[in-house]
């Protein structure tokens, strides 16, 4: 299928370009089912169908493309492509309303998903959603975001069930990389867009992802791989990339324990919470201490390294999480919760 923006050939399932990840599809305005190029009614519910020509495809295009008063932003986002699995053989058991109706709960609990964990819907294409994650707010953990987003689609959305009492099952692409991000003056209202290589990558991803599963891309796995667990898929040849690329499938998230790196740096920080140790073994009293700093300095891997030599010198620790993700409203800077407890006067010493 040619795309209208960019005249790219797609492969005749694609919903998004593989290079500029515009719309390809017609939908039925009536039933939302997507439209073969030739018909003129839609197989579905026999709603009209305009005649294709060239207003249409400029409608395509103006619903993707910034217009030359949109300011481009290039920055680091992840994008997440989800739709569902064996949408074709669903519309066909079911009536078209039926087929409206499950979409819009599909909709709504993606939708809700993506806004709690701080990303943005950027369009929908039939049964598929299109998101990304670091546009136009920037987190420290948008791969996370993206990638605990698509584990509760593939749970949320398996509530629904069409009239035979089936599930809906997902599947999920992720990706990260450089996009161009800008607001779109046309229409009735702005709309924002990206564009860039990791649409195309989600894209493709989401193509090979099966029912259930969410693949990621290698720079997806290198930012969460503290804590998800997943299967190598091997390198895969995608369309538009010049070599194959590693991918990777979510198992799930990371039980306590994992792989730990290497200590570097904040040596001087690290003597100073080893100190409070020692006041802490020789005074059977607890401290509180507050460790405040810009996202990505590496709070978090201090905290780990003081709780491995709390452990090594006797003490219990203790480690929650309060997710900076999880509500409507956005929050930029994680919290987090660490406490170190003494054998002999089980006494919190920190929180943090």
């Amino acid at each position: 299928m040619k795309c209208p923006r960019c005249q790219h050939d797609n492969r005749a399932q694609a919903k998004f370009c593989e290079q500029c990840a515009a719309p390809l599809r017609a939908q039925c305005r009536n039933c939302g089912t997507a439209l073969p190029e030739s018909a003129r009614f839609c197989p579905e519910c026999a709603h009209p169908v305009p005649a294709p020509g060239p207003d249409r495809a400029e409608r395509i295009v103006a619903a993707v493309r910034p217009t030359a008063t949109a300011e481009g932003d290039r920055r680091q986002a992840t994008v997440l492509v989800a739709d569902i699995s064996g949408y074709t053989a669903l519309c066909a058991r079911l009536d078209a309303e039926q087929v409206q109706a499950l979409l819009g709960r599909f909709y709504d609990i993606t939708d809700g998903i993506i806004a709690n964990y701080g990303g943005h819907v950027i369009d929908h294409a039939g049964d598929a959603t299109l998101a990304v994650f670091g546009a136009p707010v920037a987190h420290d953990n948008d791969g996370e975001r993206a990638a605990r987003a698509a584990l509760d689609m593939h749970a949320r959305t398996s509530s629904i069930q069409d009239p035979g009492g089936r599930p809906l099952e997902l599947h999920i692409g992720v990706a990260s990389g450089e996009v161009v991000a800008a607001v779109i003056a046309a229409g009735a209202q702005p709309k924002y867009a990206v564009t860039g290589e990791a649409v195309n990558l989600a894209a493709r991803l989401n193509g090979l992802a099966q029912a259930g599963e969410t693949v990621i891309s290698d720079a997806v796995w290198r930012s969460v791989s503290r804590v998800f667990d997943a299967e190598s898929l091997g390198e895969r040849a995608v369309k538009g990339l010049d070599k194959p690329v590693p991918v990777w499938k979510i198992a799930g998230l990371r039980r306590a324990g994992g792989e730990r790196r290497a200590f570097i740096g904040r040596q001087t920080e690290l003597r100073q919470l080893l100190g409070v140790l020692d006041g802490v073994s020789e005074t059977q009293s607890g401290v509180a201490i507050c460790v405040r700093g810009e996202a990505g300095i590496g709070k978090s891997r201090l905290v780990d390294e003081l709780r491995s030599r709390a452990l090594a010198r006797g003490f219990a620790c203790h480690t929650g999480w309060v997710l900076d993700f999880g509500s409507a409203r956005d929050r930029t800077r994680s919290l987090r919760s660490s406490r170190v407890y003494s054998r002999s006067a089980c006494t919190p010493m920190m929180p943090l």
